[in-house]
């Protein structure tokens, strides 16, 4: 199973993903681009942060998930949300950061599943972005 899943970008001028990439989240068909990290352990998430200042420019908030998911998995398979947003702006420093709903499960790998992202002037961009996460393990 890959990592990470990158291909040509699928967001219209509105910043709304129009790919064919899905995940499905607790029984329903999820589409967008994601990012995943997989922990040699499992994480009780309490807060997260989403950091879209990767190339240092002002384009961070053209790269940034105005609408999202968080989901966890411990097989890479079977996923469940842990958190989903709309609306999101990006902070002027790329930095944004979020505290998780109580968490009961714990889980080894998270996926961020971008919907739509902030769009500027130009278009081909797509979601690009670093993920921190925060909470208690269990090894």
């Amino acid at each position: 199973m890959p990592d990470a899943w990158l291909g040509p970008p699928n967001y219209n001028s509105s910043g709304i993903y129009i790919g064919s990439v899905t995940t499905t989240v607790g029984g329903s068909s999820i589409s967008g681009e994601w990012i995943q990290i997989r922990l040699p352990y499992t994480l009780y998430i309490t807060t997260y942060s989403i950091n879209a200042n990767i190339n240092g420019g002002p384009s961070w908030n053209y790269m940034f998930p105005k609408s999202y998911y968080l989901c966890g998995s411990n097989d890479g398979t079977n996923w469940t949300r842990i958190d989903n947003r709309s609306g999101q702006t990006c902070n002027t420093n790329g930095l944004n950061s979020f505290t998780a709903p109580t968490q009961t499960q714990g889980y080894s790998y998270f996926r961020l599943i971008g919907q739509q992202i902030g769009v500027g002037s130009g278009q081909g961009y797509r979601m690009c972005v670093c993920v921190g996460l925060r909470g208690t393990y269990r090894g």
